[in-house]
């Protein structure tokens, strides 16, 4: 939600059920205020809690379909489905509650490999592409937190200015004007200390992702056991043996490739062997080789969320 909407937008998030509804809102994962719409819940109290969302009381609603039928807010930032919808009509039903009244505004679909298929058919029916993503990296929940200070700082009264000037001026002096406001600004968003390390094809703790860079004309990878062969040949075995993770995937225009993830105190041996840094993952570059074990069969990437385009 940060990544998306911000501290200052709103979102609605969808479950299938009211038992989901009533979990989520409780969960701590969530850091900012809900509310829940379902069912269950007596229609006077419905109406005052959409209400509330509406006059911006609260910035997150977790509701069913059938209790945000015929809702009407124009102001929504972002729609979140925990589950791809069973049919196209109900999807463009829940993200179209976002992107009106001339706003942008994002959808996003957490999905399983196995509700794929049917999210791609959604896909065909409403002939619209979604962009494939995974769980956002710290780095970029950092710059949210930094977009929604510079738009709280816009609200700070003028008469409050002068009681930090003194302080400012000091740290200027000592830091420089650029490095003291962002120090500034870690402290207000609560990043002071290095980012942990996050895996960017299951978003666990401790893991850094390879991604394999096939050179022009290399036997395209068909299967996950294809790239072990690739591996030993510029890693000690121990290190092969931490691999975990492994997913064929297959960017734009190119041949089945492979990503996979390292634990972080492995990185500085694989790093060291093959690969340079590139954005959150790090590109491993294979070496040419005469044969590959034979594939079986083809295999496909997996994603955590799936967001439709900006509308």
């Amino acid at each position: 939600m940060l990544c998306y909407a911000g501290a200052h937008g709103r979102t609605i998030i969808f479950t299938e059920t009211k038992k989901e509804a009533n979990e989520l809102a409780l969960d701590e994962g969530i850091k900012v205020e809900c509310a829940v719409l379902h069912g269950d819940i007596a229609q006077a109290q419905r109406e005052t809690t959409f209400q509330a969302f509406r006059d911006g009381k609260f910035r997150c609603l977790v509701a069913t379909d059938v209790a945000a039928r015929g809702l009407d807010i124009p102001e929504i930032d972002l729609v979140i489905m925990c589950h791809p919808t069973k049919d196209p009509d109900t999807y463009v039903h829940r993200a179209g509650r976002t992107g009106r009244a001339g706003r942008s505004g994002v959808a996003v679909t957490f999905f399983t490999p196995r509700e794929l298929p049917g999210l791609r058919l959604i896909e065909r029916r409403i002939k619209t592409q979604m962009t494939q993503v995974s769980a956002p990296q710290p780095a970029e929940i950092v710059k949210a937190n930094a977009r929604d200070l510079r738009q709280s700082v816009g609200e700070v009264h003028e008469e409050v200015l002068p009681l930090f000037e003194h302080i400012a001026q000091e740290m200027i002096a000592d830091m420089g004007a650029v490095k003291a406001l962002c120090a500034a600004m870690a402290v207000a968003c609560g990043h002071t200390k290095p980012l942990p390390a996050k895996s960017l094809l299951t978003s666990l703790e401790g893991f850094k992702t390879f991604v394999v860079a096939l050179e022009e004309g290399q036997e395209p990878l068909q299967e996950t056991r294809q790239l072990f062969p690739i591996l030993r040949k510029v890693l000690p075995q121990h290190a092969v043996s931490s691999v975990r993770g492994l997913r064929l995937f297959k960017p734009a225009n190119r041949a089945f490739g492979c990503a996979f993830d390292v634990p972080v105190d492995k990185v500085q041996v694989c790093g060291r062997s093959m690969c340079v840094c590139v954005g959150n993952a790090f590109m491993v570059s294979a070496p040419r080789q005469s044969a590959l074990m034979p594939p079986r069969r083809r295999s496909s990437l997996p994603s955590d969320s799936i967001r439709g385009n900006d509308v």
